[in-house]
């Protein structure tokens, strides 16, 4: 390419927002950034490259970081999948820049209000986000599937416990699930700091509790109020009922424990983000980017979009031909239309080379 070009870099991951789960994340935009800097003639003079924007995807939703330098870190990745939350990002990161420190900051939208302070560049916004985590409330029935499991789960630790309702299985009960969700929260925090081993311990002994304690009753009401007592099918109806006794609870409390652990962390502790978040399922607030460049000045257009059809809404357009040769017709349009608006325009303009 020619000396001095400016370059827009994609990388397959915002790695600056990864820095406190995902270092090597941005060890490998840094490693194309180094390249990029790095560039020689063949006289082995410097090509005099520069980065003034990097874009990526991958987390789902928008946001903007600027270096005092001027260099845009955006991230655009609302195409369609779940919704990644905005709140928990931090207003100023550090990274390492090649052999230095680049600090950024996360960027400002100006408030069409007069006299209301400016808003964080992401979207959707923080208060939006810290209000639909909230949704986790309802975790075991948004998320049934999950709850059948859970169920399960606490069909067979209340046959363990019915069957020896003793310290030791109660001990391995609880062992069981620190095992299970402490190992879950590791291996998604990709940590094992303070934060994630206190909540995911606090979450296993809630569950451990909820199961122990309703197996142990349920025990003691099953062997009080036996059902047809002394026939060849009694020890069946036993096993049936406590299943559907145990199932209900790990449907009910197991599950919303699950979802109590995901809102709590995500809200408060900036842990759990996809989960909780997927847990969800909303399809809403997608966002896409449009680039102008008119020699060296690049206007980016961040477009966001509330509301999304569902797969329902769509209709074929009476307006494409049936060869489908027309690029500005699409083949198919949502029936209500489609109401985009406009996050924020940045323009980044550099030094002519």
């Amino acid at each position: 390419m020619p000396d001095k070009s400016k370059i827009i870099m994609c990388s397959a991951e915002p790695g600056w927002l990864y820095t406190d789960t995902n270092s090597k994340s941005w060890s490998i935009t840094d490693f194309a950034v180094g390249l990029a800097l790095g560039a020689r003639k063949s006289d082995g003079t410097s090509k005099g490259h520069t980065v003034p924007i990097l874009l990526s995807g991958d987390t789902h939703h928008y946001s903007r970081y600027q270096a005092t330098d001027g260099t845009q870190f955006i991230t655009s990745g609302g195409g369609g999948a779940f919704l990644h939350p905005t709140h928990h990002l931090e207003k100023n990161v550090s990274l390492d820049w090649q052999t230095t420190k680049k600090n950024l900051q996360l960027g400002a939208i100006p408030s069409v209000k007069k006299d209301t302070p400016e808003e964080p560049a992401c979207y959707p916004s923080k208060r939006i986000c810290q209000r639909l985590v909230w949704r986790n409330v309802f975790f075991a029935f948004k998320n049934w599937d999950f709850s059948l499991l859970m169920g399960a789960i606490y069909g067979l630790c209340g046959l363990a416990i019915s069957l020896r309702d003793e310290w030791d299985v109660r001990i391995i009960v609880t062992a069981v699930f620190a095992w299970a969700l402490m190992g879950y929260a590791i291996n998604q925090e990709k940590s094992s700091g303070p934060g994630v081993l206190i909540s995911s311990a606090i979450h296993s002994l809630a569950q451990a509790t909820a199961v122990i304690t309703s197996g142990h009753l349920f025990r003691l009401w099953n062997e009080a109020t036996p059902l047809f007592p002394g026939q060849w099918f009694d020890v069946w109806l036993w096993l049936i009922r406590l299943a559907v006794e145990m199932g209900v609870v790990g449907f009910l409390v197991g599950s919303t424990l699950f979802g109590l652990n995901l809102l709590i962390t995500c809200r408060w502790m900036r842990m759990n983000r996809n989960d909780a978040f997927s847990a969800l399922r909303l399809g809403r607030y997608n966002n896409f980017l449009r680039l102008r460049i008119e020699g060296d000045t690049v206007d980016i257009f961040a477009v966001g979009l509330d509301d999304v059809p569902h797969r329902d809404d769509w209709i074929a357009n009476p307006e494409c031909p049936q060869a489908r040769n027309d690029p500005y017709q699409p083949v198919f349009i949502a029936k209500n239309g489609l109401k985009p608006h406009l996050i924020e325009t940045i323009r980044v303009q550099s030094s002519p080379a």
